[in-house]
């Protein structure tokens, strides 16, 4: 595809519907487009980094050096990376609290809605679009470098998880099971295999809903559904996005390097649909009928998620997983 060109063509179109997912090169131009995010996930990795230092768990720090070779620098701190505070989610698996963190800069909002992104997106799902809160920036740290130590209790940190296969249709609410969500997935740093990109099974996405089973690192299809000499990774520039059906089975391959990969995992649906996670806010990202409704303000955005935190604070952890260990398939 031509960079600046108005969604997709009808090849590309066609190759996402027969193959459920489509890897479409240079949409973003790095240096540009990810500056304001790559600078405010550095200013939250600096204030970390000075306490670290302040309380004596680091020794050196240099704030001059990429986003990536930063987390390195602040994992030699004891205890677990602090994934939670570059997330543009709040977390799924454990109490939210009032202070819970979540980055809400406008350098993700930028992102979210950028009109080529959503060019491509307005190709697949229709031009009212809307933003799902089923999103994350993820933050995966090297393999290599995983805790385990005296606190270790058997399930790993989330950042150095190796993702199993699964659908994203698995991970929403059943009752947005008719919804017609489109998984948008983008590097932010060029990615290969040994990093830990992401791999698809093509054209099995025509199976429907495959049975997942939970565990350590979240949910997984079951592995007699799937044939592993099937499974395509696909190695990533960084602009680059990958277009997934709800029912591609996909998983992540493990960061076998000494490079941080990191990345925005993103969805988007036609408005009126259910979300999949009606605890969390989505918000209308472009419509052709109604223009004014899209949100276009960074602060109300942030606003929705900070209310959202407030009400979810010292509650009970909201269902976000259909699936269950003791079903036959599981055992």
């Amino acid at each position: 595809m031509i960079a600046n060109a108005p969604g997709l063509s009808t090849g590309q179109r066609d190759f996402f519907d027969r193959e459920g997912y489509l890897v479409v090169d240079d949409v973003f131009d790095p240096a540009r487009d990810f500056k304001l995010l790559t600078e405010e996930l550095g200013n939250i990795l600096n204030r970390i980094a000075r306490r670290l230092l302040e309380a004596g768990d680091i020794e050196h720090y240099d704030s001059e050096e990429s986003f990536g070779q930063r987390v390195l620098q602040v994992l030699r701190a004891p205890g677990a990376f602090p994934a939670q505070e570059f997330d543009i989610s709040l977390p799924q698996r454990r109490s939210i609290d009032v202070d819970t963190p979540i980055y809400l800069g406008n350098g993700a909002f930028s992102i979210l809605t950028h009109p080529i992104l959503l060019d491509l997106v307005e190709s697949i799902v229709g031009p009212e679009i809307t933003s799902s809160p089923i999103q994350h920036i993820r933050v995966k740290t090297p393999l290599s470098l995983a805790r385990n130590d005296n606190q270790w209790n058997g399930i790993p940190d989330e950042n150095t998880l190796t993702t199993s296969a699964h659908q994203d249709i698995g991970v929403q609410s059943a009752d947005a099971d008719a919804s017609e969500v489109l998984t948008v997935w983008m590097p932010l740093t060029d990615i290969s295999a040994e990093m830990g990109c992401l791999g698809v099974w093509p054209r099995h996405h025509r199976g429907g809903i495959l049975n997942h089973c939970p565990g350590n690192e979240g949910l997984a299809i079951t592995p007699q559904a799937l044939d592993e000499n099937d499974f395509l990774p696909l190695p990533m520039r960084a602009g680059s996005v990958l277009l997934m059906t709800r029912y591609t089975p996909h998983r992540a391959l493990p960061n076998l390097s000494d490079r941080v990969r990191w990345s925005m995992d993103l969805r988007y649906q036609p408005t009126g649909q259910i979300n999949g996670r009606a605890d969390f806010p989505d918000f209308v990202a472009r419509s052709a009928s109604n223009p004014e409704s899209a949100l276009a303000d960074h602060n109300a955005w942030r606003d929705l998620w900070f209310d959202a935190r407030a009400r979810l604070a010292g509650q009970p952890i909201p269902s976000f997983n259909r699936w269950s260990a003791d079903v036959p398939w599981c055992a």
